[in-house]
This record gives structure tokens, C-alpha cells and sequence, in this order.
């Protein structure tokens, strides 16, 4: 762990991602630290670079059917200017709303309405992939995940990752109910705040409702109900470089049919108290888990000890394919950015 942290900036961080949707005033009493210290740390936090907020608008409450993450590798002999055209590409995809990419890989992942909308997703980067040559072909993984057939084990929480930089155990709870379809109907006037909320995720209710033409108390009314009804999610997203990782694992896995996710519940539980994932989404046959390290050693360590746990009970179809961001060479195309998706809402 970074020695650039008191122990009060990593009491006021923790308490930041855990709680985000609590005010300076409601964490201090949460965390035992007076009120004017924890805005003078949350400030200098943000200043620095450690942590930033994001809105997150959940597809299944929103009329979107499918959440798909595509991952691949670049080629090394690939023309700077050429990675750089096709990544301008990828962040005008109004549906991905998170993409990165290192000098050999990238990672997308996206909302979309339907399987129909999913196929021409993949086929628009496919054939953007094979007229550039940007990508040998047989690297391109596109996954898709049907929300009524899914768990979201792990969605952009990044409480875990934090503890485990801070040497803290990390306490599993599992939820193994798949993700319910709930399309919300949202009036014109609701649609408009959801989107001013989603799109100035770090301004004040009052901020927000002099943007988008709206009072501060219906902004702040409906900010709730979304919350509560899980139409939206506020988010910390950390810095994972300031706290200490240095690389970002992609991990794909393949299960037999015999392997559902309950059967699978004792491993499910070991892999998330192991390494603290911010997205791990599971379904039957299949999972995919973006997670951060603190080096490779590590990453080989917990692969090794995942292999064994799911090997020795005859559960994968294939040993789970595996993409690493070191993320000193990692830029963020799209960082959590849900502005495409409340644009088409």
C-alpha cells in the first residue's frame, strides 16, 4: 500500500466507496471522523486523482436485454495512428459504456436492447477489426449475457478492491438470484433528470437542476427513487494505480452443464474472498470476471488455486482464457461514461 495514505485517508476512501450516496455530513458520523476533516480529505482525494463518481443507469430496469463484454488482442505490429482511428471508433459506440485498451488488448462492454442488436454490435467490430487488421481473429471473444439469465456477482463496486489494498478480509455475501427484467416506465420529465444525474455525476442536486432546467427538489426526490428502486447506482470509482495494483485481469470461463451456478456457489465464494473483482458476471455456462492485482505473481497464485478448486470437480469445459492490462500501459476509452445509453433513453 501507497505510504502517500494517513490512516484517515484510508478511513475517509473506504467509508467514500462504501457509502457514496451519503453526504460529508452522514459519512463523518458513519466513520467517527469530524466532519470538517473528512471534506478536507475527500477534496485532497479528488484532487489527487484516487477516486471519482460515476452514475451507473442499470440496463435491466431500462428496457436492455443483454449486457455483452468483448474482449481480444491487438497486434503488436499494429500503427500507432491506426489504434488510435480505431479507438476514437469504438468511444463514438453510443452503447459501450466502458472500454479500455493496452498496447496488445481491449475490453468493451455494453448495454444492448436484444439479440438482434447484439449481432449487428459484434458484426460492426468484427468487420471494423478485419478491414483495419487490427486484431488476429481468433483472439475476438464476444460474450453475451441475458439479464433474466444472469447474476451480476460483481458490478463496478470497487469496496473490495479497496479493503484488499488496505489489508483488510474481504466478507462474501452471495445472491445467486438471476437479475430480474424490469422495464421501468419513465415519464419525459424523469427520463430528463435520470440523464442530467447520470451525465453530472459529481455536481449538486441544485447544479444539476439548473442544467437540465428542472427544480432541485424534484431532482432530489427522484435521485432517491431511482436509488431505491435500482433504476441507478451511485458509484466511487478508485484509481487502482494509487492504491497499489498493477494489473487488470480479464477472465473468461467456460463451465460444463452440469456445473450451474448453484453447484458452482462454494467456488463462486473462495474465487470473490480471493480477489476483489469489479465485474464478475455469471450465468450457467459461462463467466466472465475483470479483476485487478497487485502483480503477476499474484494473478498466477489465485489462477493456480482456481484451476484446482474447479478442475478437481470436473466443472470447466476448457482452461479459462485470460487477458492481463498491465495498467501502466492501459488507457481508458470509455471510463464508465453512460452517456450513449441515457441519450437513447
Amino acid at each position: 500500500m501507497s505510504p502517500s495514505f494517513t490512516p484517515a485517508e484510508k478511513k475517509v476512501l473506504q467509508g467514500l466507496v462504501e457509502h457514496p450516496t451519503l453526504n460529508d455530513r452522514e459519512l463523518s458520523e458513519r466513520i467517527s471522523i469530524k466532519p470538517s476533516t473528512t471534506t478536507a480529505i475527500r477534496r485532497r482525494l479528488r484532487e489527487r486523482g484516487v477516486f471519482c463518481t460515476k452514475r451507473i443507469p442499470m440496463g435491466h430496469k431500462l428496457g436492455y436485454e443483454i449486457l455483452a463484454v468483448a474482449y481480444g488482442g491487438l497486434k503488436p505490429t499494429l500503427n500507432e495512428k491506426h489504434r488510435q482511428i480505431f479507438l476514437e471508433w469504438i468511444d463514438k459506440i453510443p452503447n459501450v459504456f466502458l472500454s479500455m485498451a493496452s498496447s496488445d488488448a481491449v475490453l468493451n462492454v455494453a448495454y444492448l436492447k436484444n439479440y438482434s442488436s447484439f449481432r449487428e454490435y459484434t458484426d460492426r467490430i468484427s468487420e471494423k477489426f478485419r478491414d483495419s487488421e487490427l486484431i488476429d481473429s481468433e483472439t475476438w471473444v464476444p460474450v453475451i449475457f441475458s439479464f433474466d439469465a444472469c447474476k451480476l456477482l460483481s458490478f463496478f463496486d470497487y469496496g473490495p478492491a479497496v479493503r484488499r489494498a488496505f489489508g483488510e478480509k474481504e466478507e462474501v455475501k452471495l445472491d445467486l438470484k438471476f437479475e430480474k427484467l424490469e422495464k421501468e416506465q419513465l415519464s419525459n420529465k424523469e427520463k430528463s433528470v435520470l440523464r442530467g444525474l447520470v451525465m453530472y455525476p459529481e455536481s449538486s442536486d441544485k447544479t444539476v437542476s439548473e442544467k437540465i432546467g428542472a427544480s432541485r427538489q424534484a431532482v432530489s426526490s427522484m435521485k432517491k427513487r431511482f436509488e431505491d428502486s435500482g433504476i441507478m447506482r451511485t458509484i466511487r470509482v478508485v484509481n487502482l494505480e494509487k492504491i497499489g495494483y498493477n494489473i487488470l485481469g480479464v477472465v473468461h470461463s467456460l463451465f460444463t452443464p452440469q456445473a450451474t451456478i448453484e453447484k458452482r456457489r462454494n467456488g463462486i465464494m473462495k474465487i470473490q474472498e480471493a480477489i476483489p473483482s469489479l465485474l464478475s458476471v455469471a450465468s450457467n455456462p459461462e463467466n466472465v470476471m475483470v479483476a485487478p492485482t497487485m502483480s503477476y505473481d499474484e494473478y498466477h497464485e489465485i489462477r493456480k488455486s482456481a484451476l484446482k478448486l474447479y478442475t478437481g470437480r470436473g466443472y470447466l469445459r476448457e482452461e479459462p482464457r485470460v487477458t492481463l492490462f498491465p495498467l501502466s500501459d492501459t488507457v481508458m476509452v470509455k471510463d464508465h461514461d453512460f452517456s450513449g445509453i441515457v441519450d437513447m433513453i
